[in-house]
């Protein structure tokens, strides 16, 4: 659910869940495979083209993951649970993400929830991208009341929607990662400014969320995942698409936040939970390299050696 610039340090913007266009790669990546997928543009970077049979296997294991937990989509398994309790199964690493998510949710104080769909779609941000608030602002379930997590499935006990904005697209990243790896060990995946490198290095700078032309600092970006958030990436009315669970309502005194990691998943919730945790606390929370600009400039983060801040 995050949305963010990076910019190239060459010459391009990149923009997390909003107009997005790709980073210029490494001079070894001369193949690009381009393609619309979960509501963003793709861009895959790679030394040589990606086999066919590999190619396709990505396009398949994109189009599960979206049948299986897109809100967005009438047929899929999550929007069926709006009208009906039931389980879903979970492999290793849907599993794991949970685990995180509720780590999270528990940190923030339920600030943070895969249940705050429902108070997304009264804001306006549904399946019509209608961005026309249709109901009050109202808290989101309870976890407990809600949900139970098992090892292998998800129980939902009470109809409701769910949202993984927080960190599933991360989580697709990771797992196109790791069928590129079959395959190709050098190159770079752009998922709508999702970022995974492999195998190389990238310098991305950090774009300001009020100056395009102007970056705040720079990540060296090699075997790991950078990703960012800022409101100004989607904002309608006076409402935008970072909201806390516990009111219903957007949060209002973060500019832009992004975190460098081992997984693109990681990096994702992190950016989310960087809206309700100083940087300290999260970086305990989930392994990551963080930044915070608060609305009124003051940048926070923690020291590191693959964030250059321009402080």
């Amino acid at each position: 659910m995050s949305s963010m610039c990076l910019v190239s340090l060459v010459h391009r913007s990149l923009l997390q869940d909003s107009t997005m266009h790709s980073i210029p790669s490494s001079s070894r990546l001369r193949h690009r495979l381009s393609f619309e997928a979960i509501g963003t543009r793709w861009h895959i970077d790679t030394p040589t083209h990606i086999p066919a049979g590999a190619a396709a296997d990505i396009y398949a294991a994109i189009q599960a993951f979206d049948q299986k937990w897109s809100r967005f989509r009438s047929d899929s398994q999550v929007s069926a649970l709006r009208l009906t309790v039931g389980t879903l199964a979970l492999d290793a690493d849907e599993y794991a993400m949970w685990q995180l998510y509720r780590q999270v949710y528990d940190a923030t104080d339920s600030a943070v929830s895969p249940l705050v769909a429902a108070a997304l779609e009264a804001s306006g941000y549904d399946a019509a991208y209608s961005l026309t608030r249709t109901a009050e602002a109202t808290a989101a379930p309870d976890w407990d009341d809600a949900l139970s997590l098992g090892h292998n499935s998800l129980t939902v006990h009470q109809p409701t929607l769910l949202d993984i904005g927080a960190a599933g697209k991360g989580l697709l990243v990771d797992r196109v990662a790791s069928l590129l790896s079959n395959t190709i060990d050098t190159y770079t995946i752009d998922a709508g400014g999702d970022i995974y490198v492999a195998g190389h290095s990238e310098r991305i700078a950090l774009e300001h969320p009020d100056n395009a032309s102007f970056a705040i600092g720079v990540a060296h970006v090699a075997d790991s995942a950078l990703c960012g958030s800022a409101p100004n990436r989607r904002t309608w009315a006076d409402t935008h698409h970072i909201i806390d669970a516990r009111s219903g309502v957007s949060t209002t005194h973060i500019a832009a936040t992004w975190t460098l990691a081992a997984t693109a998943m990681a990096a994702d919730l992190a950016t989310t939970t960087l809206f309700f945790l100083p940087p300290e606390s999260t970086q305990q929370l989930i392994p990551c390299q963080p930044v915070v600009m608060n609305t009124n400039g003051q940048l926070r983060y923690t020291t590191n050696k693959d964030m250059e801040i321009y402080a």
